[in-house]
């Protein structure tokens, strides 16, 4: 139930977000850097703890310079920079098929227009979404616990390769 009250609040968001304007909603705009151009290397990402966020997540995460840290909507930890938006949730409770169940509703939710995926793994995907907005999901194992590290359709990225920075780098998490 929360994957589907998550996705709706995601769809009402990106909704309200096109509202008033002709351009694409998505997470940027022409004046300011993109995801894509802020996240050239993985140099400009730094450690990030999350066990000094209110949800005390045991875990370092990749995230891009000048992060805050708050809670998610899973109440778990939410990375925001200005490059960058992602979710940390800890899903271990959820069980394997969690992933196949997200993968499921972004494909069909009516807020959203998917168009394919460009990656699919065990572990997680990354969508591609009308406008050229890229979602990517993604489950990392560690110390025993499964984490969801994930983008709002709100915050979706703009290039198939900042999509995939991301992706790859959440597979970095280690225990705090």
């Amino acid at each position: 139930m929360k994957h589907t009250l998550l996705l709706a609040l995601a769809a009402s968001l990106l909704a309200l977000a096109g509202c008033g304007s002709d351009a694409p909603a998505t997470a940027t705009s022409a004046t300011t850097a993109t995801p894509a151009a802020a996240a050239a290397g993985a140099a400009d990402w730094v450690d990030a703890d999350l066990s000094a966020g209110k949800a005390k997540l045991p875990l370092v995460v990749k995230a891009p310079q000048g992060y805050t840290l708050s809670e998610s909507a899973l109440n778990d930890a939410e990375v925001t920079s200005d490059a960058l938006t992602f979710a940390v949730d800890d899903v271990t409770q959820l069980g394997p098929h969690d992933l196949a169940t997200r993968k499921a509703e972004l494909k069909s939710n009516s807020g959203l227009v998917f168009e394919k995926f460009v990656l699919e793994q065990p572990d997680g995907f990354i969508a591609q979404m009308a406008s050229d907005n890229f979602i990517p999901m993604r489950v990392v194992k560690v110390a025993g616990k499964n984490y969801l590290f994930s983008v709002l359709p709100l915050d979706a990225l703009p290039s198939a390769a900042a999509a995939r920075q991301f992706y790859d780098l959440a597979g970095q998490a280690r225990a705090n």
